[in-house]
């Protein structure tokens, strides 16, 4: 009798590459699966799906779809067209357009050739009907290629909603426009007498985080107040629901998408100077080593004394105050400079990267045009204001999570696992390709890598070495679970500093807020409410750590638009670059001025001559030439392509 292979079924969501084939990422945790284009079937991307596990390989397990589980995309985005007398979509998701290039559009008043629209799927591509699907047009966007518009679409694909509803506008504006001591005295600090400022970006929107230092008996106590956010974002009130459904504040170029109502943002939970504001405290003393004790927690009303920026602190660092209101607060500022150094080299061991970050440059006049993509440039200084209100911030957080710790509290944390065997492996290939030195297996100790990557800070790579590493670590999400924080070699972190902006940081407020209320202290509430499960919190930061996933992307995403639509007025220009990724399809290439990345493909590289990609040695080499291509070369490119679409620049060499 012949030997029978057992069928393996698995579950899991399906994302789908712009040409066309696809991976399966498996509920249980196993590899993900390869699914070929021609066994899609009828999922779309994003879809949960059943998949049959139908050849194994070396490289990872091919599948086949069997059956939608459950459809995730309700939505799609794209350009109108006609095809004879049928209205068409073109989508403008390569992941869509890989499989579904024209989408039938029904009859509507709303139709126009050319018009960007976002549309509802009526009927969905299956078995029966093959690859037929149905839209019905919503809502026109704006004219085609146009970035306004080309913001709005991925903005609704990914289901951003830049307004609130009247009901959560109404429920925020319900809330007294100066918080009062008055009614609820015996649950808030009065701590208006103290000299707390904030210390922001010039740009910032919000100001959620203040600072106070005083000096007291051979130290200082600090006192770090947060703002409030749970005070007016009540558990399942429409704010609430809201706000967990968004779960992060979004940052684009041009705006803010808040997780809140502007009316809470921008104004109520700000803690604007010379205001009354509802706050959360962290106090605790420092000693002249940094060593900190006597930590305590409360809820208070405070009132800033002075919006100041990182600028304005590194002025006064330089010894050249940016005004007189710096020159007023200099001494003050020296004050908070030495505590937060003492507080930064009492976290020892923790990754400091040195990345450095695009700045999209907008004209003054018209957001809509792109005046230059930069790097954003920060002087020693300005590195080291914001190193030192990091420190504040960081030193608030674990301090909440030490004292969930010691009180047996649920809590949701900040989790980043530690690399694998497999990532160190990859990080040691780095650090060696940067002829920095690594004993071996000396990165399991603790400390190591830290320590090597602040080594290489000088060195002419160091940006490019960082992100290499970055990306072999782990992400960090959010977790019921308590198991500690590689990255800052912290046993005990979580969110707390920035409630506006992050949903889990009110999760912790409320928590606090209720182990004080048992406590008897200054709490910010007036009753007790029902204990939050265990089960609940896994919910939370399920829900949180797949929405920051979202976010991070779409705000690359909406990035690599920008200097898509820079580079078309640069296209048959030459620039110099640098290879910063190679991979089996080509190398992609970084260029300083405009500052944007783009790719070479093979076919370019090596024209019909055959290749070796070499991953340890982190090049690709034509195997007749010879003619290699590595990470940190430097080559000499010419923009052969742009697609706004793809958010995509290609580069073809140049013999200049």
């Amino acid at each position: 009798m012949a030997r029978q292979h057992r069928i393996l079924n698995k579950k899991g969501r399906l994302t789908v590459h712009p040409k066309g084939f696809g991976f399966v990422i498996c509920d249980d945790d196993s590899d993900d699966l390869f699914v070929p284009r021609e066994a899609m079937g009828a999922a779309l991307d994003g879809d949960i799906v059943s998949v049959v596990v139908v050849k194994k390989r070396r490289r990872g397990d091919e599948g086949k779809i069997k059956s939608v589980v459950t459809r995730k995309r309700q939505k799609i985005s794209g350009v109108l067209s006609r095809e004879n007398k049928d209205w068409i979509v073109i989508p403008s998701d390569p992941k869509i357009a890989a499989l579904y290039p024209m989408i039938h559009a029904r009859q509507s008043k709303k139709n126009k050739v050319g018009m960007a629209v976002i549309a509802t799927i009526v009927t969905y591509p299956n078995s029966d009907r093959g690859l037929f699907m149905e839209v019905c047009v919503d809502r026109v966007i704006g004219i085609s290629d146009c970035i306004e518009t080309d913001i709005g679409m991925l903005l609704s694909e990914n289901d951003v909603d830049s307004n609130f509803d009247t009901k959560i506008f109404s429920e925020a504006k319900s809330y007294d426009a100066v918080p009062s001591l008055a009614v609820n005295r015996s649950e808030r600090k009065d701590l208006r007498d103290k000299s707390f400022i904030t210390i922001d970006p010039d740009d910032a929107r919000d100001h959620d985080d203040a600072i106070c230092i005083e000096n007291v008996n051979d130290g200082y106590r600090v006192s770090i107040a947060i703002a409030d956010v749970s005070h007016y974002v009540q558990e399942s009130s429409v704010i609430d629901i809201e706000a967990y459904r968004r779960s992060f504040s979004i940052y684009l170029p041009d705006r803010v998408i808040s997780m809140l109502p502007e009316h809470l943002s921008n104004d109520l939970c700000s803690l604007k100077p010379n205001v009354d504001r509802y706050a959360m405290v962290v106090s605790f003393f420092v000693d002249q080593q940094g060593v900190i004790s006597d930590s305590e927690f409360c809820a208070a009303i405070i009132r800033s004394q002075a919006r100041l920026s990182y600028q304005g602190l590194a002025s006064v660092l330089r010894g050249h105050p940016l005004s007189s209101e710096y020159e007023s607060w200099c001494d003050y500022l020296l004050l908070v400079a030495k505590v937060g150094m003492l507080l930064s080299k009492q976290r020892k061991n923790s990754l400091n990267f040195f990345m450095e970050e695009p700045q999209v440059i907008l004209d003054k006049n018209d957001s809509s045009i792109i005046s230059d993509v930069v790097k954003k440039k920060q002087t020693n200084e300005e590195r080291r204001s914001y190193k030192i209100v990091e420190a504040y911030m960081v030193t608030a957080n674990e301090l909440v999570g030490t004292f969930f710790i010691e009180n047996k509290m649920l809590s949701l944390w900040r989790h980043h696992p530690s690399p694998s065997n497999e990532q160190l492996k990859r990080i040691e290939g780095i650090l060696l390709y940067s002829d920095t030195t690594v004993e071996e297996n000396s990165l399991q100790q603790k400390g190591v890598i830290s320590e090597l990557i602040d080594q290489m800070q000088n060195k002419p790579n160091a940006s490019l070495i960082s992100s290499m590493i970055l990306r072999c670590l782990p992400s960090a999400e959010y977790s019921g679970l308590f198991n500690g924080h590689f990255g800052l070699n912290a046993s005990s972190y979580l969110h707390f500093t920035s409630p506006i902006r992050r949903y889990p940081d009110i999760v912790i407020h409320r928590l606090l807020k209720q182990k004080l209320y048992e406590m008897g202290t200054y709490c910010g509430v007036t009753k007790t409410t029902e204990s939050i499960s265990q089960e609940r919190i896994n919910e939370i930061g399920t829900n949180c750590s797949t929405q920051e996933k979202h976010v991070v992307a779409l705000e690359r995403k909406i990035l690599g638009l920008y200097r898509a639509y820079l580079m078309r007025q640069h296209k048959g220009a030459c620039f110099f670059g640098k290879i910063v990724s190679v991979t089996t399809f080509g190398v992609f290439v970084e260029i300083e001025s405009p500052f944007v990345e783009g790719l070479v493909k093979t076919k370019d590289l090596f024209g019909d001559e055959s290749f070796c990609f070499e991953p340890d040695l982190f090049r690709i080499k034509g195997e007749k030439s010879g003619k290699c291509f590595a990470i940190g070369d430097k080559i000499s490119v010419k923009v052969s392509s742009v697609s706004t679409q793809k958010q995509q620049i290609d580069f073809i060499l140049t013999t200049d």
